[in-house]
């Protein structure tokens, strides 16, 4: 097409030229525009010859419909050529007839020469284009490599440059359930796939995405690898280094978990896979020589000198410390080093747990977070923490806020600081000029004689102490002071000169305010009116200090108390000479004893109101007066006292006599009738039951009605019972049960008023037991110190706290019988001693069934359904999960930052709190204060241990635990032998 529009357009020009100058310049012009097409046209197919092979059938496209335009356009420009040569022929004939012929035949030869020119030059531009278009293949070729050598591929993140290969990435896992045993990554191109690999086999597939996300169509199914499953899955590039989130699934029954977000972290660096096999070495593709020749390498390559850092230290010892200058137990730094360079000094921390993963070097009350530092995985299980600040903070203390992994928040209650240390930078070494020593002249030694005062013992040898206390005020005086020393521990019992304080603080007066009143020592009221209070003694003849409490000025004071090691005198415990004090000694109160004289029913009349009604006080023992074996109570408030000083049984009819702690009770109405008194009555009762009685006092500001119930064992009334007492784990003597709370029983204790039916069998768990009664009563006990950084409660501790409970009970059944506002211990406060043992022994019982009085004195009831649960364990939630019971998890949270208000708002029945309360200082205070609120809430709360247990079958048994709490021991039974 073009070849013809050449031609004719030789023809035309010919034609044109003879005409008029204006029809030359016009073929000119129409000349000019078409070489500028061809260049254009050739420049196109150049350009399309170069686009990369992805693009190819784009331009070949454009290629095409750039060639069809050409024709078209050839096409109208023939057309209008063609009535231009009509036109100019009829001219031609005009002028024809009045030129020679020899104008003819110059016209002719011309035309025929611009003709041969033509096919000429057509015949050279088809070899130009061809030549031109195989250079262009050439240098595309060139630009894309050799069909024979592979081109390199590549990924870079950060700095960092990845390779097509096989690569170890640390992706670690938020959810306990979905534990991750190994994770590799491998580099094709741009993509990285990424086969990780679970350790364990609860969870069958995985949804990227959010838990909240109402389709999860596109999850990857997991493929079974023995222990756990196999997932594959292409990675983006750009979450390199990030968090990202994820809904482990079970494709049995198609459920998803979606009680909180799950996630997974990824790093930033991968390392090269080290096991799979050497490949063979990569043919390098030949490069030019370059002008200056290349000397041979040396057997070891140079690398680049390091920088070596103006100073260091790489046991900085580092601690993450709380304002009160502590140590923060939840983030323990394990291991600490600093390197100077220049103006900067270089800090890299590392834990052996993952509780925080992320750090800013700032307040925590700061809006905007920026340049946060995320912790790597080491291999200790923890985080190892990299960071720079300015040398001139070295020595100096600079605030930290850290982010928890399980909850994503800032630890916002009070400020962090790290101690950077300080460092300069070494001098050069100059000569060393070893000096001649010089002799020094001889002086005799004087005899150093003895110093007065003893000097302090490093380790104070157990026992007590009488100590004299020096006090850096002289309101604040310390009138005796009895200390006791036990494998390296002090406490102090302190006596006040005066009454003023009411509470005492191991500490300053802000840590005081701050700490809350659970952390404050409250005075216990002696014999002779004075206060006492138990303090710990960190060292002797030093300074302490003491934060004291006004009563009357509702405020707390600096103080400082020294304990002297002058005058300390041992107390012989088993024959006491206590030097002589500021007070007397004082004088016990003898222990009552029940005379052999019978008593009568007390005086009474029919109770019409129907509160009770009468009791089955028949008994198979003889006639006589006995003294209870045990005796218990329960009811009120728990600040008035009951006790029981005998039984009569006459005719075969037991009556107990009972006295109330305070003299204002007036009538006490039982076994259906109505008995007057003034504060001791004399009723029938049923032996080994329950007994309801209610009794009035006039102590309030109107007469008020009280309901109790009490329980009186006698041993020889019934044939229940055996012998199950244990010498290393005994109870007090006013104890329901047979056993104390100093370990797991390992056989099943005597419950007064329970019969025992059976024993759970555990093959596998260390941190609990079951043990069950009548009426389908359970005993649950939970280990709380094994294994733990909790001080385990000694056989010694406990007889001295008992000694300690009799005399501080004697002394408040003093006060009560004398009309003194001192009363008894709330229930509360006995609730609250229960969760402080080594072991916390739990009664679950069923709904309406009734208990031995006195048993809320030695277990936590917990009584049944639980149907609204606070959860702060990942595995209580886990655990709830199997069982189908998530729905009875009314509100969840974070351990170190309870949300009280929703417990209260939600009418929570159970609260679950994890193992790391255990774990830590900080923890045993969290632990303390939920006990105490708790315990005022009268909501019973667990501490779930099954992650504490070493190997996965013991774990899973932990849902008996569950199974016995919320009534589906079937169901747990038959999920432990699924996992078996």
């Amino acid at each position: 097409m073009k070849r013809n529009s050449r031609k004719f357009l030789a023809l035309f020009l010919t034609a044109a030229v003879s005409i008029t100058p204006a029809a030359y310049s016009y073929a000119s012009d129409q000349e000019v525009t078409a070489e500028e097409k061809q260049t254009q046209e050739q420049n196109e197919k150049t350009e399309g010859t170069q686009i990369k092979s992805n693009t190819s059938v784009e331009g070949s496209n454009a290629e095409e419909a750039s060639v069809d335009q050409d024709d078209n356009t050839e096409k109208n420009t023939a057309e209008d050529s063609k009535e231009k040569e009509d036109s100019a022929d009829t001219d031609s004939e005009k002028d024809d007839k009045e030129k020679p012929d020899s104008a003819n035949e110059t016209s002719e030869a011309e035309e025929n020469n611009d003709a041969d020119e033509e096919s000429e030059a057509d015949g050279n531009n088809a070899a130009d284009e061809k030549s031109e278009a195989e250079g262009n293949k050439e240098e595309a070729a060139e630009e894309a490599g050799s069909a024979d050598t592979p081109m390199l591929q590549s990924i870079v993140v950060d700095d960092a440059v990845y390779e097509d290969g096989d690569y170890n990435i640390d992706i670690t896992s938020s959810f306990r359930m979905f534990r991750i045993a190994k994770v590799t990554a491998t580099v094709s191109g741009e993509k990285i796939t990424v086969t990780l690999d679970s350790a364990n086999a609860t969870y069958d597939r995985i949804y990227l995405g959010s838990a909240a996300d109402a389709e999860k169509s596109s999850f990857i199914q997991g493929t079974s690898n023995g222990d756990g499953y196999r997932y594959v899955f292409e990675l983006p590039v750009e979450k390199m280094g990030q968090t990202i989130t994820f809904v482990p699934g079970k494709s049995a029954d198609g459920s998803w978990y979606t009680t909180k977000e799950c996630f997974l972290t990824v790093p930033k660096v991968m390392t090269k896979d080290e096991t799979e096999s050497t490949p063979a070495p990569t043919v390098e593709p030949t490069q030019a020589p370059t002008p200056v020749p290349t000397e041979a390498p040396d057997p070891t390559p140079t690398e680049a000198p390091s920088i070596e850092p103006d100073a260091s230290v790489d046991d900085a010892g580092m601690k993450l410390e709380k304002e009160d200058g502590n140590e923060f137990k939840m983030f323990v730094i394990t291991d600490s080093s600093a390197k100077l360079y220049g103006d900067q000094i270089e800090v890299t921390i590392s834990t052996e747990k993952q509780n925080y993963d992320k750090l800013y070097l700032g307040s925590y009350t700061d809006e905007n977070k920026e340049n946060i530092i995320t912790g790597v995985p080491n291999e200790k299980g923890g985080y190892t923490y990299t960071f720079t600040v300015p040398a001139e903070k070295g020595g100096q203390k600079v605030n930290v806020a850290i982010c928890a992994l399980s909850s994503g928040n800032w630890y916002a209650k009070g400020e962090l600081t790290l101690t950077i240390p300080e460092l300069t930078k070494t001098p050069e070494e100059t000569p060393t000029v070893t000096p001649v020593p010089t002799e020094a002249p001889t002086v005799t030694p004087q005899a150093t004689p003895t110093p007065v005062p003893a000097q302090k013992p490093e380790i104070l040898e157990d026992g007590k102490y009488t100590v004299n206390v020096e006090s850096s005020s002289s309101m604040f005086r310390v009138v005796n002071c009895e200390l006791t020393s036990q494998k390296g521990k002090m406490t102090a019992v302190v006596t006040l000169s005066g009454v003023g304080y009411d509470y005492l603080f191991a500490g300053t007066a802000a840590q005081a305010a701050a700490a809350g009143e659970s952390s404050w020592v409250k005075f216990k009221e002696n014999e002779e009116g004075q206060y006492t209070f138990r303090i710990p003694v960190s060292t002797l003849d030093e300074g302490i200090s003491i934060a004291a409490h006004s009563v009357k000025n509702d405020t707390w004071y600096d103080r400082t108390l020294t304990f002297k090691t002058e005058g300390m005198v041992k107390i012989d415990t088993e024959n006491p000479e206590k030097p002589v004090t500021p007070t007397a000694a004082p004088t016990p109160s003898p222990t009552p004893v029940p005379d052999d004289k019978p008593e009568s029913e007390s005086a009474h009349e029919s109770d019409l109101s129907g509160s009770t009604s009468a009791v089955d006080n028949s008994t198979s023992l003889p006639d006589g007066v006995y003294t209870p074996d045990r005796f218990t109570w329960s009811g009120g408030s728990g600040r008035t006292n009951i006790s029981c000083s005998k039984v009569t049984i006459s005719g075969g009819k037991a009556y107990a006599t009972i006295s109330f702690s305070s003299t204002s009770f007036v009538y006490v109405k039982a076994a259906g009738n109505q008995y007057t008194g003034a504060g001791t009555f004399t009723i029938p009762v049923t032996l080994n039951q329950n007994n309801t009685i209610i009794g009035m006092t006039t102590k309030m500001s109107v007469p008020h009605e009280i309901t109790y119930h009490i329980f009186v064992y006698l041993a020889g009334a019934d044939k229940k019972g055996t012998d199950s007492t244990d010498s290393s784990n005994p109870s007090s003597e006013d104890s329901m049960i047979s056993t104390g709370n100093l370990k797991l029983d390992e056989t099943a204790p005597e419950i007064i008023g329970l019969n025992l039916e059976s024993e759970e069998k555990l093959e596998y768990a260390e941190y609990f037991k079951i043990f069950h009664y009548e009426n389908d009563i359970t005993l649950l006990e939970i280990d709380m110190v094994s294994d733990t950084e909790r001080t385990a409660e000694t056989l010694e501790d406990t007889e001295q706290d008992s000694t300690a409970a009799s005399d501080v009970s004697e002394t408040e059944e003093q006060h009560a019988e004398d009309g003194s506002s001192e009363e008894a211990a709330t229930a509360t406060d006995t609730t609250e001693e229960l969760y402080s043992g080594n072991v916390v022994k739990y009664l679950i019982v069923p709904e309406n069934q009734e208990v031995p009085a006195g048993l809320d004195k030695d277990t936590i009831i917990v009584r049944q359904p639980l149907e609204k649960i606070y959860s702060t364990s990942e595995a209580g939630r886990d655990t709830l999960e199997q069982l189908k019971l998530q729905d009875f998890i009314a509100s969840e949270g974070d351990y170190t930052d309870m949300e009280f208000r929703d417990i209260i708002q939600n009418e929570c029945d159970l609260v679950i709190l994890p193992a790391d309360v255990l774990k830590s200082e900080e923890g045993e205070q969290i632990l303390k204060e939920t006990a105490r609120k708790m315990s005022l809430l009268n909501i019973p709360m667990i501490v779930d241990r099954s992650e504490d247990e070493e190997n996965e079958m013991a774990k899973a048994e932990w849902l008996k635990a569950y199974g016995v709490l919320f009534d589906c021991s079937d169901l747990a039974a038959e999920l432990i032998s699924e996992e078996k």
